[in-house]
C-alpha cells in the first residue's frame, strides 16, 4: 500500500507553517533526520508520530492521512 500522500501532507504542513525540518520534528520530539527521511519517502511516519503532529499543529487525524 502507498503511503506517500501521508509524506506530502507532513512536508506540506511543515512547510505552510514555515518551519524548517529541525523545529517540527522538535515540536512532536522526533528528529531533523527522521522528518527529512519522511518527507522523502524513506519512512512513513508511525501512528505516535502521526498523534503527536496532530496535537502539536492543532489538526485532525483525517486532514492528515486524507489521500
Amino acid at each position: 500500500m502507498d503511503f506517500s500522500y501521508v509524506c506530502d501532507n507532513v512536508k506540506y504542513l511543515r512547510k505552510s507553517l514555515h518551519l524548517s525540518q529541525e523545529k517540527f520534528g522538535k515540536a512532536i520530539g522526533i528528529s531533523q533526520s527522521k522528518v527529512s527521511a519522511i518527507e522523502i519517502y524513506k519512512i512513513i511516519p508511525t501512528l505516535n508520530d502521526i498523534f503527536a503532529i496532530c496535537h502539536a499543529y492543532d489538526i485532525s487525524i483525517l486532514e492528515l492521512l486524507e489521500e
